[in-house]
């Protein structure tokens, strides 16, 4: 079994559909070829028109001399007749090819706009998904948060104590220096009196939230297993706009018990949101003529490049309609120029889902008129066969209208001979009639001179058309893959991202800390419930635990261990030892054998030390297990393929040498790790790959980082190229 690497076809690509930029210009390279094969023909027509007017000519003259003649000229008088039918045949077969010339190359160019049109909306869609695909990741993080932070011993012992808040103070300024996406923690007792905040800059202790939406709604939820959001909304206090998560505290941390009090976090939304849509991955070219933003239901504006949060309703012709969709895109013509309107609706994230808020990217194509159809079924659909198709039926009518020419041209040839024939039988008194006989074989030949040249050229030309869309659509559909690749990639490092925050944060949970220093049963048994209730909130893992310094295992979260008993032996392990303190993390991919099958398991680990303090001796490790393998695949579950495209493609996460990490396979196995490995030198790109007489187009994307974090893999999307 053999493995070659095609790049002549991709990188024969012109450089104008070498990027999304270009990608105007491979169009206009389609409409120019179009116009030259229509010019090809128009000159043709006006020689083959040229020389049938004289075929007129001549058969005036034949009809003088056969008046001339009297009865000797009759039979020239009917090859003047046949001469005026054929010509006015010829006359039509011209008219009838240049008015389907002309309506075949208006069909092409009105399906290169709608195509243009449609590969532009297709990709803005993604790049609107993408962006709430983040929001929503984010979101469940948050939501995770506040319900972990509701059950913090320091926060929930200061409540039921109903004093020691300096500490409560201390610990939530903690939390805050660790997740620094939020502007301010808010601990409140029954009453809505703040007796503990994170941020001083904003001294919020003392005040009272009874009459904020935030503290009623949280005490409205069952128990502090549910949370209350306050969607996006300006604080006036931090002067910038917000989003609030609160959750009751209850008594020992338990929701069976009293409510004894809210916990409240405020997330920097605008910092937050800006930055996606200030970041969307548009070229320059678009950047000055496109908005990007976030809205709810209703169309208020949560998220914007404008800077409209809140200050404008985002309203358009078909806005209910596009909003029922997933996703999708309409086009509507504003200010006599079209308008593409590309929408995704929140898909979710575990459960979690950003109460029906929709991105949107608005784009001035520049474009004066539309022929696009308003709605596109199949978003994903960047094909070119239509376009394809109208080229071939294009070449197909000039073959039938050729054909006709000729079948009327050997007419005329007939009829010259015959009238030859007939002049020679006559003898001196045809001799004029010989001349036009001649006159008209020439004629006739000059025609099929020229119908066989145009033949030739317009065959030539279409072919090359064909193989110039045929390539092109290649790069088109390969730079949408490794589009899809980049996203894919960008969420995984924004997820993993996350989780090196959350075990850095939890080695410092007094419980942890309080078990290791002090190893009873009860503080033991207090540890696992403390992992059960981080298990509870943060779905995202598989299961928490915890070791002491020489690898021995103290706790976990689950009743069935994924971990060993004693890791001292564990790379992993070694890996997080040989870390400089509670500050650092270890990430590790492990394999670990379940049920007789080896899996790969994603080990985030973190120093715990003593009293929580990174100055002091570290006295053992926390491991979280993240379920990568639920992970990824909901990953590519949710890359936008057609169908067709899903049933003909593998998606791949792999590391930087080509160890596949996750996959989801539709090619039986026959795309492997030797095929992925020559193109991970690249950042972003598309190739093709063959192997055993089969091709697959290729799209690739490295990680890019989130904050300071990569994993450094790469997301792959190889596709069966049945073209």
């Amino acid at each position: 079994m053999s493995t070659t690497l095609i790049k002549d076809e991709i990188s024969n690509v012109p450089p104008e559909v070498k990027s999304i930029e270009k990608k105007k210009d491979f169009f206009c390279g389609v409409v120019e070829q179009t116009n030259s094969i229509g010019g090809e023909i128009q000159e043709a027509l006006r020689l083959i028109k040229g020389a049938n007017n004289r075929a007129s000519m001549l058969s005036i003259t034949a009809k003088i001399e056969s008046n001339r003649l009297g009865d000797v000229g009759r039979d020239f008088l009917v090859v003047s007749n046949s001469i005026d039918e054929l010509s006015t045949k010829t006359d039509a077969a011209i008219e009838k090819m240049k008015v389907e010339t002309v309506e075949g190359i208006e069909k092409l160019g009105l399906a290169i706009e709608d195509k243009a049109m449609s590969i532009n909306g297709n990709r803005l869609a993604n790049l609107a998904l993408s962006n709430i695909r983040i929001v929503d990741r984010c979101l469940f993080e948050r939501a995770a948060d506040i319900r972990w932070w509701a059950t913090d011993e320091i926060l929930v012992q200061s409540l039921m104590q109903n004093d020691s808040f300096s500490e409560a103070s201390q610990r939530l300024e903690n939390i805050l220096d660790a997740y620094s996406v939020y502007y301010d923690l808010l601990l409140c007792d029954t009453s809505g009196d703040c007796v503990a905040s994170a941020n001083p800059k904003y001294d919020l202790s003392k005040v009272n939230f009874k009459h904020k939406s935030w503290f009623n709604e949280a005490l409205e939820t069952k128990n502090g297993s549910e949370y209350s959001f306050q969607t996006v909304h300006y604080s006036p206090t931090i002067q910038d706009h917000t989003v609030t998560y609160s959750c009751k505290v209850h008594e020992d941390a338990d929701p069976e018990k009293p409510v004894i009090g809210v916990l409240a976090s405020v997330f920097k939304w605008r910092e937050f949101a800006q930055r996606i849509v200030n970041e969307t991955k548009l070229t320059e070219d678009e950047k000055g003529k496109t908005r990007v933003l976030i809205c709810d239901d209703q169309g208020n504006i949560l998220a914007d490049t404008k800077e409209k949060i809140l200050k404008e309703n985002f309203s358009f012709v078909g806005r209910a309609e596009l909003f029922e969709k997933n996703i999708g895109f309409i086009s509507q013509v504003r200010n006599k120029h079209v308008q593409l309107i590309s929408h995704a609706l929140s898909p979710g994230f575990e459960g979690y889902r950003s109460t029906e808020w929709h991105s949107l990217i608005i784009l001035d194509t520049g474009i004066k008129s539309s022929n696009t159809k308003s709605d596109k079924e199949d978003i994903t659909d960047d094909s070119l066969d239509s376009i394809t198709g109208l080229v071939v039926n294009l070449d197909d009518e000039t073959q039938k209208a050729i054909g006709e020419i000729n079948k009327i041209n050997d007419q005329t040839q007939i009829l010259s001979l015959n009238a030859a024939i007939e002049a020679a039988r006559v003898g001196e008194a045809g001799r004029g009639f010989g001349v036009i006989s001649g006159f008209m074989g020439d004629i006739s030949r000059e025609t099929a001179i020229v119908t066989d040249s145009m033949y030739t050229n317009t065959q030539e030309k279409i072919k090359k058309l064909n193989e110039f869309i045929m390539v092109n659509s290649k790069a088109i559909r390969g730079e949408r893959l490794s589009d899809l690749s980049l996203t894919n990639i960008d969420l995984v490092d924004r997820a993993l991202y996350e989780r090196t925050a959350d075990v850095r944060w939890w080695a410092t949970e007094h419980g942890l800390y309080s078990a290791l220093m002090t190893n009873t049963a009860e503080n033991i048994d207090f540890l696992s419930k403390r992992l059960e209730t981080i298990l509870q909130f943060y779905t995202v893992y598989e299961d928490i635990v915890v070791y002491d310094v020489k690898g021995n295992l103290i706790s976990n979260a689950i009743e069935t261990k994924i971990l060993e008993d004693n890791v001292a032996d564990k790379r992993w392990f070694a890996n997080v030892k040989s870390t400089a303190n509670g500050k650092s993390y270890g990430f590790d991919v492990v394999q670990i054998n379940q049920n007789g099958k080896n899996e790969q398991h994603l080990v985030f680990s973190c120093k715990i030390h003593k009293d929580g303090n990174t100055s002091q001796d570290d006295i053992g490790v926390l491991a979280i297990l993240f379920k990568w393998k639920h992970f990824a695949t909901t990953i590519f579950k949710e890359t936008p393929l057609t169908e067709s495209e899903r049933k003909h493609s593998s998606l791949f996460i792999t590391s930087a040498h080509g160890t596949v990490l996750g996959i989801e396979d539709h090619n039986d196995g026959f795309i492997t790790k030797n095929e992925i490995i020559p193109f991970l030198n690249q950042t972003k790109n598309y190739d093709i790959i063959t192997k055993d007489d089969f091709s697959w187009l290729m799209g690739n994307a490295a990680s890019v980082g989130f904050e300071g974090f990569s994993t450094g893999w790469h997301a792959m999307i190889v596709e069966n190229d049945l073209t």
